[in-house]
């Protein structure tokens, strides 16, 4: 028969929004009892009744065929998950392979720019060194070679200060200690004042 009086109000549930049905099934899977007329569906899990009632079971089923959509929704769910969990770790990877790419093109740089200055503060020192031994065993040759090497000596030192300056002042910009005023100027004007110079 139709088993248990049922009430909708009362025994009507919800499963992730789905009507779902308790049935008591017999020792052959037959629902002897339900709590819906039309108790149909596929069983979502069942508790046999061991002590009480040893040859029945109590089942839970989705009525109206409703599993394989519960199912299917739980999957695509789980699916859009892990494609979204995918594409946040290969954008994380992403970004971070272009910091690390971009940390050891930094270090390049600066390994370049040591052995350039390295380079260009050898060759004044070079030349101050060389006219002063000269000049200390007095080796210029007459008065004459001897203003020439010091003012060689003067605007080497000149260029070695103006170096260490740009050094410097590269430290400062870095350290965020040095703001330039950046602004347009007039490239004509300043062309004629480099030619006069």
């Amino acid at each position: 028969g139709r088993g248990l009086g049922w009430n909708d109000s009362v025994f009507r549930g919800s499963f992730l929004e789905l009507d779902a049905t308790i049935s008591l099934l017999d020792e052959s899977g037959q629902a002897y009892y339900a709590t819906a007329a039309d108790a149909a569906g596929d069983i979502i899990g069942s508790r046999p009744l061991r002590r009480v009632f040893p040859f029945y079971q109590v089942a839970v089923r989705l009525q109206n065929d409703r599993f394989d959509t519960w199912v299917r929704t739980v999957i695509w769910t789980n699916l859009a998950i892990i494609v979204a969990m995918f594409l946040v770790i290969v954008l994380a990877a992403a970004f971070s392979l272009r910091f690390i790419l971009r940390e050891v093109e930094l270090a390049d740089i600066k390994s370049t720019f040591v052995s350039n200055v390295s380079h260009e503060l050898k060759t004044p020192l070079a030349l101050i060194r060389l006219y002063a031994e000269t000049l200390e065993l007095g080796r210029a040759g007459s008065p004459e070679k001897e203003k020439e090497f010091l003012r060689i000596i003067n605007i080497e030192s000149e260029r070695l200060t103006h170096l260490i300056n740009n050094i410097l002042d590269m430290g400062r910009i870095d350290q965020g200690r040095k703001v330039y005023d950046i602004r347009p100027i007039d490239l004509n004007a300043w062309a004629v004042v480099v030619a006069d110079v």
